[in-house]
């Protein structure tokens, strides 16, 4: 076979894996603590600054895996009436290279001393590519020198409303729909799917001789998300005696199927907090490759907290 077969194999191929990849954003295990992904209105909610970062990885022990680092950071702004935060995310699936950094700002209203609002809003700037380098034919590798790649922006805004002890909060991402291929192919196909959030949670205190107030509390929590096709719901909750938290959540579709179990431990103080969580996937087994790890860091830094006229959301996050 001739050189100019060979790469024009190469291209079709190509194209081909680019388009079937369906768009769809990465789904944390641990979805009540990676706040900022969760929902642009949590920018700043603790007021004192807060540094995050966590590691995920998907079908470790298949042939395509999926791998994703996400580092946060967001503050209250007294300047700005409201919190700030920058995040940024390397989201690796297979071949492909997703990488994302994204500004947002919340802003805080008070409706009244039992209810609070907010507001917040997330611009991104996105950084496609795919590694093309190890592409094989018989008993030789083309390299290609050239690596498809695509920038795009990317917009989303988020509400949350909540009294001393709940709150429930909508998203929007991928308001503006952006284009992810990698090819000049315009069709709706290959775009980045607008995706809708809904979460909840509640805190449920236990006060008694032996145990102070948060010392013993129940957290139940659930998240629905649509995107496109593809719709998904999570339920459950986790349970902190001390500084210690486990908890357990049920990952369904709407069919209703139960797709996995999703086992959280983890240690929390006033200044951090460790968590790790395992998905244990129903069709484990049939398919024994796809197991979910993910472990996740959180610092918050000693601050000043100032008397606001806005109340901050008490969100458990451990």
């Amino acid at each position: 076979m001739s050189n100019i077969n060979k790469y024009i194999i190469t291209i079709i191929l190509l194209l081909l894996k680019i388009y079937l990849v369906f768009p769809q954003d990465v789904s944390f295990s641990q979805f009540q603590t990676n706040l900022l992904y969760l929902n642009p209105a949590y920018s700043g909610y603790e007021k004192c600054p807060e540094l995050s970062v966590n590691y995920r990885t998907q079908w470790l022990s298949s042939a395509v895996n999926y791998t994703t680092y996400y580092v946060s950071y967001d503050q209250y702004v007294d300047v700005l009436q409201g919190g700030a935060g920058i995040m940024f995310m390397n989201d690796v699936a297979g071949d492909f290279t997703n990488l994302n950094i994204s500004g947002l700002y919340s802003y805080f209203l008070n409706f009244s001393r039992k209810y609070s609002f907010k507001a917040g809003f997330q611009c991104g700037f996105n950084q496609k590519s795919m590694d093309i380098n190890n592409a094989k034919f018989g008993d030789k590798t083309e390299i290609i020198s050239n690596t498809p790649v695509k920038y795009y922006f990317d917009f989303a805004t988020g509400f949350i409303l909540s009294d001393k002890k709940s709150h429930i909060g909508i998203a929007i991402h991928h308001m503006n729909e952006p284009n992810q291929s990698l090819s000049k192919e315009k069709s709706r196909e290959y775009t980045l799917p607008v995706k809708y959030t809904i979460h909840f949670e509640t805190l449920i205190l236990k006060n008694s001789i032996r145990f102070k107030n948060g010392e013993l509390l129940f957290s139940p929590s659930a998240l629905f998300q649509i995107q496109r096709r593809y719709s998904y719901l999570k339920y459950g909750g986790y349970l902190k005696i001390n500084n210690l938290i486990s908890g357990i959540w049920i990952n369904q579709t709407l069919k209703p199927q139960i797709n996995g179990l999703i086992f959280l431990i983890g240690i929390n103080t006033d200044n951090y907090r460790i968590s790790y969580s395992y998905d244990f996937s129903i069709l484990q087994f049939s398919m024994p490759n796809m197991t979910t790890h993910e472990l996740l860091f959180s610092y918050k830094f000693n601050c000043k907290k100032k008397k606001q006229k806005n109340k901050t959301i008490k969100c458990s996050s451990f």
